[in-house]
């Protein structure tokens, strides 16, 4: 069996669909086929990376996974967190979550920030790693007991109920506190606030978990994400460089993130943009391959997992709207 998978965060809709708000959709031909009369499989809401490892069968640790295709000219040896940085919005009585989205940091600045931060925990010999502006990467040298969550799931909800749970919870909201103090006498915030930039004021711990090898796979995976990366192994490659129209491997996988920040921000404008695009470099070329036989099933992952699945067959249910 020849199967291509698609998987697009934010195809599903904006964010506030899970809030019951009416849904932002588009008259996309492609897109209302595979929708109608695929069947369909509503994932587990556990966001985007969770949906991710499941769909390649690993339980690991994100960051341990991640960092090596993100940072591949490092040791990758010890245990691994995300630690990326993000803006804490005081409203009357909470902190609301931000992501680096909404920072639009420099990597300079993200350098300058992390090396200020280090200072915390230099004699424990842990190291921070910056791969990307948005992207910093915790070296520690126990496996924390504590569970975390990834940015996707707290994005513009009350910060608290997603803050490290555990026996290890507390140690590590004291170490949030310090950097959080560090971060508010850098020098480096108080520049941005001068120009009217939003602060660095935390960073978010998250992606923690066991280090685990990537078996060998038959298929080939293309992405625009580190973790999809580490997780297709040595078979992965850029989102350019495929062709529906001349698939190369009887299992394929695509990734691209481009719709899963504007979903999860509501921000309507980019999101049909990148839907528009979406349609027309993934979903039509998919559904066109399905058609013509060069693959016998499509099959479309949305952010929370959920899973429309179109086989050949499937394409005479003219009776569904």
């Amino acid at each position: 069996m020849y199967r291509l998978t698609l998987i697009l965060p934010g195809v599903e809709g904006l964010a506030e669909l899970r809030e019951g708000s009416d849904p932002v959709d588009l008259d996309l031909p492609a897109w209302q086929i595979i929708r109608a009369r695929s069947d369909f499989s509503p994932g587990d809401d556990a966001g985007f990376e969770a949906a991710l490892l499941n769909e390649f069968g690993v339980e690991a640790g994100i960051a341990a996974l991640a960092v090596r295709a993100d940072l591949p000219d490092i040791d990758h040896s010890g245990v691994w967190l995300r630690a990326d940085p993000v803006y804490l919005r005081a409203d009357r009585d909470h902190l609301r979550f931000f992501d680096a989205h909404v920072l639009g940091l420099e990597h300079a600045e993200a350098e300058t920030l992390a090396a200020e931060i280090a200072a915390i925990y230099a004699d424990l010999g842990w190291q921070l790693h910056v791969a990307a502006p948005d992207r910093w990467y915790l070296r520690i040298d126990v496996e924390p007991a504590m569970r975390t969550h990834p940015p996707s799931e707290v994005i513009g909800r009350v910060v608290d109920p997603f803050l490290p749970q555990g026996p290890d919870g507390k140690r590590w909201h004291a170490l949030l506190t310090e950097m959080q103090m560090v971060l508010h006498m850098s020098p480096v915030n108080a520049a941005r606030e001068r120009a009217g930039k939003l602060p660095v004021n935390s960073v978010w711990f998250w992606g923690n978990g066991p280090h685990v090898d990537i078996p060998a796979r038959a298929g080939r995976t293309y992405a625009d994400d580190p973790l999809a990366v580490a997780l297709g192994g040595q078979v992965a490659d850029n989102l350019s460089s495929i062709d529906l129209a001349n698939l190369d491997a009887a299992e394929v996988h695509v990734i691209d993130t481009r719709l899963s920040r504007p979903a999860l921000y509501a921000d309507a404008n980019d999101w049909r943009d990148a839907r528009v695009e979406i349609e027309g470099r993934w979903l039509e070329p998919g559904l066109r391959a399905l058609r013509e036989k060069r693959v016998d099933e499509l099959r479309v992952v949305g952010g929370q997992g959920q899973t429309w699945t179109l086989r050949r067959p499937h394409l005479w249910r003219f009776w569904r709207a």
